[in-house]
């Protein structure tokens, strides 16, 4: 089972932040799930819909000027997604989840230049609710695998993620049915499930073969399924 830092290893460092990262790689994440909005011709990594200073502006429509002056806990901000990508280096996995955005070229471009030619196949996935945005970024973008984002149990799951090509879906733990991981593997796809901080939902998706959790913990995840025993305790 994959373990994906969810915005970094967030239940113990600023979430979203290059701190966050670094100390995900540490803890031996496998991958890195993290957000972007599109703010004026830049993209940069957050997760809400406003900042803490400007709550009454929604986040796409600040600006770069607002975005540099937040200040986060130990002394991070918010970082680009040039920076994020920069930092992580390719030594784990990147799932880019897709908050709002404008311009799907310019994302692919600040993609294309951080990863550089040599990127291992896989080592970028591309995620987001709004599905309209992974079809004009698979129209585009070949090289990047597409994740299909659900808080549903779908109906329209093999239709979806057929039409675009998907390489996983990710589901909410709260709508879960085995059913829905049995189909998704019957379709060829990888599962995915967020957001997993307790360890006996650990051993409930071990159980069901998902193939990777989002998790803001991922050293004890990762200790725990090393260990291979029931849990005594949640985290």
């Amino acid at each position: 089972m994959k373990i994906w830092a969810h915005r970094g290893a967030s239940g113990e460092f600023p979430e979203n932040t290059l701190m966050a990262f670094e100390n995900a790689i540490v803890q031996q994440a496998d991958g890195i799930e993290l957000d972007v909005y599109q703010v004026e011709d830049e993209f940069y990594v957050w997760h809400d819909r406003v900042l803490p200073l400007f709550a009454d502006t929604l986040l796409w429509q600040q600006s770069k000027v607002h975005m540099q002056q937040v200040q986060l806990p130990h002394g991070q901000k918010i970082p680009t997604l040039t920076e994020a990508l920069n930092t992580i280096a390719a030594r784990v996995n990147v799932n880019i989840e897709l908050k709002t955005i404008q311009d799907t070229d310019a994302l692919i471009r600040v993609i294309d230049e951080a990863v550089g030619e040599e990127m291992v196949p896989g080592s970028i996935l591309i995620s987001s609710f709004n599905h309209h945005y992974l079809a004009d970024i698979g129209s585009r973008a070949t090289r990047y695998e597409l994740g299909v984002l659900t808080a549903s149990s779908p109906l329209d799951m093999a239709f979806t993620c057929n039409a675009l090509e998907a390489f996983s879906i990710h589901f909410d733990i709260n709508c879960l049915r085995a059913e829905d991981v049995n189909l998704a593997h019957n379709l060829g796809l990888e599962v995915y499930v967020y957001t997993v901080d307790r360890l006996s939902e650990l051993v409930w998706l071990r159980e069901l073969k998902v193939d990777g959790v989002f998790t803001n913990y991922p050293q004890q995840a990762r200790a725990f399924l090393q260990a291979d025993r029931l849990p005594c305790a949640e985290y």
